[in-house]
């Protein structure tokens, strides 16, 4: 009965915001102990070792409704808070504090800050791209649609994270085989990305684990390849591909029904999107706040007029165009070309200020069968130090189609 009692009694006090925990009274003094905990957005345990365990906990109304007393795992000196689903678009934070029962004597005081995104700048890096398609024995290049083209993501942390959300921008507005320069008042790129393909990863926050260290594989085409090339791979096991429908009968995209498609947010091409085979167009990945759809992004980050490069020896104005990511929503991009024919820089510098490339000149037939792969450093994590210069070990092997 007396457990009861209490159980009733903790309950009416969560539900007005504190909630107390009961043991033997001391007027001795205690020194406060000080927890801070930074979440992610979906939210889950903090815990707070209370000097004594006769306290009571006050959460401050405007954060009643995101932190809570999970009064399961709550005993003796040991209190347990659980902070929900952040779903508001932004981040939040809030301070509990801990008192003696009934007295303002302070136990300890907990801030809570929770991100808006399940994943932050490096956690997630590109650990390969694969543009440049495998060349059919018979003819030395690969078949039109270039289908057995990959890239790799690594959660290069040391805690499991989700992936659900993440936005592929799998090709960038600016080309990096052109020389020439964006005007300076028109340069957008320490602030945004700027796009013209975008696909996420589906799910609703914890439908897509990435285990520490583990990688994702995405595919243009998860078909078994060797069927048609003995020198590609079999991209059935992929995690997910991406899939167009497309408007031109003649030009048709293949689905496997067995492995997941990316949802398609954009994409210039009115038929087919591939990587481009010699890495004209740079690749990132983002996580745009939770609860962001393809119709909201569409609607609220249009590039707009205005914005231009001019290619070297000449006063044309090329018109960019696309769509804006901001780069506080990237978590890596990586700039890609020709060893002698990168040009202009896709991406920010404070984003990638290098670049990693497959073939030496344009159009060359040695880069077919070569991909770019993330170092590996001496602590087990692939290197990132935002430049790719560094980062990559270029023209190599792919790992998907090591024999």
């Amino acid at each position: 009965m007396k457990k009861l009692i209490y159980m009733l009694a903790a309950a009416a006090l969560v539900s007005a915001g504190a909630v107390s925990c009961s043991d033997e009274k001391t007027d001795d003094p205690v020194e406060p102990v000080t927890v801070s905990s930074s979440m992610r957005l979906n939210g889950g345990n903090v815990l707070v070792n209370v000097p004594e365990a006769d306290f009571d906990v006050s959460i401050p109304d405007e954060a009643s409704s995101w932190v809570g007393v999970n009064e399961a795992e709550t005993e003796g000196r040991t209190l347990v808070l659980e902070v929900a689903k952040n779903e508001t678009g932004a981040e939040r934070q809030t301070t509990v504090t801990v008192t003696r029962k009934g007295r303002s004597d302070l136990l300890a005081t907990v801030t809570i800050k929770q991100s808006n995104v399940a994943a932050k700048n490096g956690e997630f890096v590109i650990e390969e791209i694969y543009f440049t398609g495998t060349a059919l024995p018979e003819t030395g290049s690969p078949d039109k649609y270039q289908g057995d083209q990959y890239i790799k993501i690594r959660n290069n942390t040391d805690e499991d994270l989700y992936a659900d959300g993440m936005l592929l921008i799998l090709q960038s507005s600016v080309l990096s085989n052109m020389e020439g320069e964006i005007p300076a008042a028109v340069d957008f790129r320490e602030e945004y990305c700027a796009g013209q393909a975008f696909y996420a990863i589906p799910g609703s926050g914890r439908d897509v684990p990435v285990k520490a260290g583990e990688s994702l594989i995405i595919v243009n085409n998860a078909q078994n390849h060797l069927e048609s090339n003995p020198d590609s791979w079999d991209a059935t096991t992929a995690d997910f591909e991406w899939y167009d429908e497309s408007s031109n009968d003649n030009f048709l995209d293949t689905d496997n029904p067995a492995v997941p498609n990316l949802d398609k947010w954009y994409a210039q091409t009115l038929t087919v999107h591939s990587l481009h085979n010699r890495g004209a167009y740079g690749i990132a990945i983002a996580m745009p706040p939770a609860g962001t759809t393809g119709e909201q992004f569409l609607q609220d980050h249009p590039i707009g007029d205005g914005y231009y490069y001019s290619p070297n020896g000449s006063d044309y104005e090329m018109p960019i165009k696309g769509y804006f990511v901001p780069n506080e929503w990237v978590l890596d991009a990586v700039n890609t070309g020709g060893r002698n024919t990168f040009g202009m820089a896709p991406w920010g510098t404070s984003l990638d200020a290098g670049y990693t490339w497959c073939g030496t000149e344009d159009s060359d037939p040695d880069r077919f069968n070569k991909s770019v792969i993330r170092k590996t450093g001496a602590d087990g994590k692939l290197v990132d130090t935002n430049n790719s210069s560094n980062d990559f070990t270029p023209n190599t092997t792919p790992s998907l189609l090591a024999k």
